[in-house]
């Protein structure tokens, strides 16, 4: 169970808080402090097809570099170095000398800098005990969605894929539960609903202060069924770091 000091709070809307006459739920959940202005590292996890690209790119374009080139070209928007690292099905052995390695390679590049990878799930307690100060964006997605996107994208049969589905978003829940770190939950769905809340939400939460044009930037991200990443290619690309 949660601690006190952890007790979830519903993001509202700035528009159509709770109060208002026309109250909208935000569809996010916010777990543990709010904004941090040191070193920090946020970490983008869901299912996969589950709309983690559209979160990384809106950081991205926020300022925070997450080891993919922008603009990026037609790929999962995943640093391959963690994803060699951390790509498992289930939740296994990790070589820790290379994790520790490339954690302390970013650390020493950047103050803020994040990665998105949907299977780091299976390896959310080891890099609670490895980051430098984490926040989690867990992303969640109606998994009949996800097992129709996984048909499509990766020809993975649906039931499996929702089942799936199911298990992965059980470990993400008892993650934010157990986990003495911040994490926002936030539905896929309800973020295309309100991009401009999403984008405010998540760069609050990161302690980001994005210029308008970035803003901006980031809220044209937030949309449904892009054609690239609807497609079959699932390439990635990792940006060089200093």
């Amino acid at each position: 169970m949660i601690d006190g000091n952890r007790k979830p709070t519903l993001a509202e809307d700035p528009k159509h808080g709770f109060s208002s006459d026309a109250p909208r739920n935000s569809g996010i959940i916010l777990i543990g402090p709010h904004a941090h202005t040191g070193d920090r590292t946020v970490v983008i996890t869901g299912l996969p097809r589950g709309g983690t690209t559209m979160a990384a790119q809106c950081l991205a374009l926020m300022g925070v570099p997450m080891g993919v080139k922008l603009p990026p070209p037609r790929h999962n928007f995943e640093d391959k170095a963690f994803q060699a690292l951390l790509q498992m099905e289930e939740p296994g052995p990790i070589d820790m000398p290379r994790l520790r390695d490339l954690i302390k390679s970013r650390n020493d590049a950047h103050p803020v800098w994040g990665f998105k990878l949907p299977m780091a799930i299976n390896s959310l307690p080891v890099l609670d005990r490895e980051l430098r100060n984490p926040r989690y964006i867990l992303v969640f997605r109606d998994v009949v969605a996800v097992g129709s996107r996984e048909v499509m994208s990766a020809g993975i049969e649906a039931l499996f894929a929702m089942r799936r589905g199911l298990a992965l978003q059980a470990r993400m829940l008892k993650f934010a539960e157990t986990s003495n770190s911040p994490c926002m939950l936030m539905s896929y769905e309800k973020a295309l609903h309100a991009p401009a809340t999403v984008v405010d939400q998540m760069a609050s939460w990161c302690g980001l202060t994005p210029t308008e044009q970035q803003r901006e930037q980031a809220c044209s991200i937030v949309r449904a069924d892009d054609p690239i990443y609807v497609s079959r290619e699932d390439l990635t690309e990792t940006q060089p770091w200093p």
